[in-house]
């Protein structure tokens, strides 16, 4: 376990974090990076399967420069 690293109970589940806010905004703010530059000039649709993506699909976009379109769908599994 990391020194530094927070623990939450949730009734019997007991969870320690794994990757720091900060670790994941950093790769966040990179993904975004790569994406501008690799669809330089073209419009970009991000979609996001709810409803699990959408805090990760809204910093990914807040981070994009490109022209962008965003989408959602949901999906049930049986």
């Amino acid at each position: 376990m990391k020194p530094n690293s927070q623990i939450v109970q949730i009734n019997d589940l007991t969870f320690r974090e794994y990757i720091s806010e900060e670790q994941l905004q950093k790769r966040i703010k990179e993904l975004a990076s790569e994406i501008d530059i690799s669809l330089q000039g073209k419009e970009t649709i991000f979609l996001g399967i709810l409803n699990g993506c959408f805090v990760f699909m809204a910093d990914l976009v807040r981070y994009c420069n490109s022209d962008q379109e965003i989408r959602f769908i949901k999906l049930a599994s049986y």
